[in-house]
């Protein structure tokens, strides 16, 4: 329940699955540097279809964009056998 006087709007975004690569970073910052952000609430739910992500307007306002794909994506790739992570 909000309280008197306080409005919050949320925005809802709706994920492919098979666009979710393009995101991890910017959602491994807003579930692991909330500071980073102006968020004050957030959700991300697996859905049959895609994934469905919830944020605050605060999220949204000034020139920071939070979930703006990066332009080079790297991910982690363990070799099995080797026990150590590589880039």
């Amino acid at each position: 329940m909000v309280g008197r006087g306080a409005a919050h709007r949320v925005r809802v975004l709706s994920l492919a699955r098979r666009g979710l690569w393009l995101y991890t970073h910017p959602l491994l910052k807003l579930l692991f540097l909330p500071q980073r952000c102006r968020c004050k609430f957030f959700s991300l739910t697996e859905t049959p279809e895609d994934y469905t992500i919830m944020l605050d307007e605060e999220g949204f306002k000034g020139s920071v964009q939070v979930l703006q794909p990066d332009g080079d994506p790297r991910g982690l790739h363990h070799h099995a056998g080797r026990g150590r992570l590589q880039r």
